[in-house]
């Protein structure tokens, strides 16, 4: 009858919550003993924690937040200590994630008497999911149908002060955004100021309903690229951590950084338009790959320089290069690092 089909249904979406709420919990458990594990400087229990049960925690620590160990790029065999992560990570294999998460509460519940202290974890989410460990009063709170499709979060203009350093913002009437790179004096080079600025000036957009366009570009020329003192401070940097797989995490977070600057011109909710005149090189080309539609003097010049220095051009340039100049070109500028005229753009 049509009264049992719904209570069949019904019940097939009870197990299904079941499932996603036993998930749910066993996520939170993981990520208590995290913070458990991080918060406490000795175990009240008094057990012994040998080297074995470190790196068993490490692994599924590892498991569960990267995945399956690559094994393509083993440390050296002189480094004892990133060679002994290495093989306690691989050894995990395909291990699922909710398995390693299990297995993860389980070596740790005896080192706080079987009962893992509720602790807020300040660590990132596990995967894409964020569960909370408290919830504010607020979030709850009832949104009308305005405040969801015309948030009071968004302004007539975008707040684009003269606070900047590294760039140059106006506005005109007709709600074109000009945004010109300025550091002219080293070649408007992108150093750390300079691409935390252009963050603030897409998400300032965001919030924006005056701006209808953005128009990118730079005063004495485009850009020579990343600010090798970007990577100077990095290499300096990473000395702090001795342990090779957490210095490759640090240059990672780095990247991600970058890619997340050169994105938010792919991402803009009205269309971004690169004028190029003079170097467009490096790291520059990568960003005007990102912006809707690329315009330049004869005087331009484009390459992509990463080939000169021995490193990965990895900020979304090659991804998005062959969309645009076909794939043919985008292997010869890749493999040769030539520079191409704007005339020839």
């Amino acid at each position: 009858t049509m009264m049992q089909r719904c209570i069949f249904r019904i019940s097939n979406l009870s197990s299904v919550k079941r499932r996603y709420l036993s998930s749910s919990d066993i996520e939170k458990q993981f990520r208590n003993a995290v913070a458990a594990m991080k918060s406490t400087s000795s175990n009240s229990q008094n057990t012994v924690v040998t080297d074995d049960l470190k790196l068993k925690v490490y692994a599924l620590y590892k498991q569960v937040e990267v995945g399956p160990c690559d094994n393509k790029h083993p440390p050296s065999v002189f480094d004892f200590a990133g060679r002994a992560k290495y093989t306690a990570w691989s050894s995990l294999q395909n291990m699922s994630k909710e398995d390693a998460m299990k297995t993860y509460i389980e070596i740790v519940k005896p080192l706080f008497g079987n009962q893992i202290p509720s602790v807020i974890a300040d660590e990132k989410p596990v995967g894409n999911i964020s569960l909370p460990t408290t919830v504010s009063s607020n979030t709850t709170a009832s949104r009308s149908l305005s405040d969801i499709i015309f948030p009071t979060s968004k302004s007539d203009k975008a707040d684009l002060s003269d606070a900047y350093q590294a760039i140059n913002c106006k506005t005109d009437e007709s709600g074109i955004l000009r945004v010109t790179l300025n550091r002219p004096q080293r070649g408007n080079a992108l150093n750390m100021t300079m691409l935390n600025e252009i963050l603030q000036v897409f998400a300032a957009v965001k919030a924006s309903t005056a701006t209808r366009v953005v128009v990118l570009s730079g005063s004495s020329c485009f850009s020579t690229g990343m600010d090798l003192s970007v990577f100077a401070e990095l290499q300096q940097l990473l000395t702090r951590e001795s342990c090779p797989g957490r210095q490759r995490e640090a240059t990672m977070r780095l990247i991600e950084f970058l890619q997340e600057v050169v994105d938010a011109a792919e991402l803009c909710s009205v269309p971004v338009i690169a004028a190029i005149h003079g170097s467009c090189i490096g790291g520059a080309l990568d960003l005007v790959t990102a912006c809707d539609l690329r315009y330049c003097t004869q005087d331009a010049v484009f390459c992509v320089k990463e080939i000169d220095l021995a490193i990965v051009a990895d900020m979304g340039g090659l991804q998005r290069l062959p969309a645009l100049v076909g794939d043919q070109a985008a292997r010869e500028l890749a493999y040769t690092g030539r520079q191409v005229t704007g005339r020839e753009a």
